[in-house]
């Protein structure tokens, strides 16, 4: 009777062991089970928010091509007409001036002889409204008359060229308040060869100056400078 009972006793222990391993087993396999489910949900939770990126497609318009305006076209007739009476003044003082030609002669030079003309020239007037004045025709108490002049000098160029027949250079210059020859330059010339050697000469050459009023003030000029053969 007590063998019967000690073997009831250890079958009881024995699957009171195995049901424990069993619930063991269960419940770790329930722990795994529950950490894989559970971790990709806090993963989700912790993971920082995706911006919604919204992607849109740029279609290419073609703008119309704005129209030029039109182009208004100047109308110089009125310039064309200012030129045209200054033309004509500059013609009539000219005119007027070449009647009385108050210089001429022959002065040697170099080679040849140069024969010089002077001629006024109201129209060449560049300074104030007060000296504009003194240029007029009959303004002037006395015009500049020449106290020194310099002929041109011939160098090899000149005197082949001459050898066809004289050429006149034309020179425009001013004579200020003391007598001096300022600003010259070529008005026209039969050849640019002759052009230094009557711009150097014109330079040397002294004058009385204009006088207005008693003061001495500037006058344009334009002379004529030949080049020949001396006779």
């Amino acid at each position: 009777m007590t063998g019967v009972m000690k073997f009831r006793s250890g079958k009881r222990s024995l699957g009171s062991s195995v049901f424990h391993r069993l619930l063991t087993i269960l419940g770790a396999v329930l722990l795994t089970l529950t950490f894989f489910l559970v971790l990709p949900i806090i993963q989700a939770i912790n993971a920082p928010p995706e911006k919604d990126t919204m992607l849109r497609e740029a279609s290419a318009v073609d703008l119309p091509t704005p129209e030029a305006p039109p182009i208004e076209e100047e109308e110089p007739e009125e310039e064309e007409e200012i030129e045209e009476e200054e033309l004509q003044q500059d013609e009539q003082l000219l005119s007027l001036d070449q009647l009385e030609l108050a210089l001429s002669g022959e002065i040697s030079g170099g080679f040849g002889g140069g024969s010089f003309g002077q001629v006024k020239l109201p129209s060449l007037t560049g300074g104030s409204g007060a000296d504009d004045a003194a240029f007029a025709l009959g303004s002037l108490d006395q015009e500049a008359r020449p106290r020194f002049k310099q002929g041109p000098s011939y160098n090899a160029a000149i005197r082949a060229k001459i050898q066809r027949g004289p050429a006149t250079v034309w020179l425009a210059f001013i004579v200020d308040e003391s007598g001096q020859v300022i600003m010259p330059r070529v008005v026209s010339s039969p050849d640019p060869a002759f052009n230094a050697a009557a711009l150097a000469a014109i330079k040397k050459w002294r004058f009385d100056p204009a006088r207005s009023n008693g003061k001495p003030v500037r006058q344009p000029m334009k002379l004529p400078m030949t080049f020949q053969k001396s006779s």
